[in-house]
């Protein structure tokens, strides 16, 4: 029986796809986008990423589930 992907998991590939854009322009150009919109340093940034990194984890644990859908 093939595993659905669920509303988290899309929620969880839009964050991956945004932070890695944002990771992205950072190495680029040295401009972060997050700590442009909220302020470097942050509380809410902090938190921003510390949601993007669990987007990513949760991706990382759930891959072999989506792979087989």
């Amino acid at each position: 029986m093939p595993a659905q992907n669920n509303r988290f998991d899309a929620v969880s590939w839009w964050l991956v796809i945004i932070g890695a854009l944002d990771w992205g322009l950072f190495g680029l150009f040295n401009f972060d986008i997050f700590g442009e919109i909220f302020g470097y340093a942050n509380g809410i940034t902090r938190a921003v990423y510390i949601i993007f990194g669990v987007a990513g984890i949760y991706l990382l644990i759930t891959s072999n589930k989506m792979r087989r859908s």
